[in-house]
């Protein structure tokens, strides 16, 4: 239950993020940081119950959909966002990192 809830919650920021969207804009918005806390919360619970959970192939899938289309510097500002919220509530966020670094490509656009 918990992972749905911030799975939806995630998505509802996400929804704000896109309204409140400004063309160009450089930086990350409190919106996109907010999904991005309740996408990493929605991961850990999903793969808490099962690693195979069909919520966390959605948590995954929806959030690439909206994440491909931001800038490099704002995808690495969420990825460092992403792990410093696994560090405020000490929680295994690996599997989520990976996804970001692995489907998105930030670290290997950032270093090359």
């Amino acid at each position: 239950m918990l992972g749905k809830t911030n799975l939806l919650r995630g998505h509802i920021a996400l929804a704000q993020s896109e309204v409140q969207n400004v063309e160009g804009e450089v930086g990350v918005s409190q919106c996109q940081e907010e999904a991005i806390r309740h996408y990493v919360l929605a991961t850990c619970y999903f793969l808490a119950y099962s690693p195979k959970a069909p919520g966390l192939d959605a948590t995954l899938y929806s959030m690439y959909g909206y994440l491909r289309r931001l800038s490099v510097p704002q995808l690495y500002a969420l990825r460092e966002y992403a792990a410093q919220v696994a560090n405020v509530y000490s929680i295994d966020a690996t599997r989520f990192l990976e996804m970001f670094d692995s489907t998105l490509g930030v670290l290997e656009l950032i270093s090359g």
